[in-house]
């Protein structure tokens, strides 16, 4: 986890003391404070806790969590983690759990979601909603697999034959965008990533039937139905991006729901 509780204060793991009297924000127990060169910087429990929070949680989600936190702790936010919004009693949930909680000098809220794994349309369209009721701003990140066809393009990388989740179709539509970023693990970067049609090509053929008559059909190409190709721009480091807010009304698009809401995504500084 990203955040403890040291004399009633809580602390980032990010460049906090070592010698800090920390504990779990949930549980109350003594935690330790890891910060080395190649591991993300974190609070642990201690073998053998009970505490929901000492869970192992997946390397990738940990990193992106941390990068986040570092881009925007960069441009002057308060930057808390792992921040359990308490919704009001007719909410169909108790309370919701920011991975990242952003708050500018305005006062304005930012919750960042990272998904390294799949959920479905529901679990998105609640938990904007839900944002959206606690006044609270949202950015979803996905975590980039890069487990297909790696080329090189004008841009940077062209991953082709990518398997595109109805999870990120629900994201990308989100933003009114064929652009979203992408949170690299092996990287501790973001991808902007443009999402392509995948074309496959059929080969021209010629054949002789049982009659001896020659026959031929040209090559062609279509669009396939199951794979996309991601253009990737970047990568960039936690320096080089800022977000940018805006707000969407109600609708319904490929026969999907998106609510009203006030989202977030990144762009380079350059942008």
């Amino acid at each position: 986890m990203l955040v403890a509780v040291d004399s009633g204060v809580r602390v980032l793991a990010l460049g906090a003391p070592r010698n800090g009297d920390y504990r779990c924000p949930a549980c109350n127990e003594p935690v330790i404070v890891k910060q080395g060169y190649i591991k993300v910087h974190h609070f642990a429990h201690k073998r053998g806790s009970a505490c929901p929070f000492a869970a192992k949680e997946s390397a990738e989600h940990l990193k992106a969590k941390n990068f986040m936190a570092r881009l925007f702790k960069n441009l002057g936010y308060h930057v808390d983690a792992e921040v359990d919004l308490e919704l009001p009693m007719w909410a169909d949930k108790e309370d919701r759990r920011a991975d990242v909680l952003v708050t500018n000098q305005a006062g304005k809220r930012l919750a960042i979601e990272v998904q390294n794994t799949q959920v479905g349309i529901s679990n998105l369209l609640a938990r904007t909603r839900d944002y959206a009721r606690l006044d609270t701003a949202v950015m979803w990140l996905p975590v980039l697999k890069m487990n297909a066809v790696i080329t090189h393009d004008e841009n940077g990388l062209l991953v082709q034959k990518y398997t595109q989740h109805a999870m990120e179709t629900w994201m990308l539509d989100f933003i009114f965008s064929k652009t979203m970023p992408y949170y690299d693990a092996s990287k501790d970067a973001i991808w902007m990533a443009t999402r392509l049609p995948h074309r496959i090509e059929k080969e021209s053929k010629e054949w002789y039937d049982s009659d001896g008559n020659y026959n031929s059909s040209a090559g062609y190409l279509y669009t396939s139905k199951r794979w996309i190709d991601l253009s990737l721009r970047g990568p960039f480091g936690s320096s080089q991006l800022k977000p940018v807010l805006k707000f969407r009304r109600a609708s319904t698009f490929r026969n999907l729901p998106f609510p009203s809401a006030t989202y977030a995504t990144l762009v380079p500084l350059l942008s």
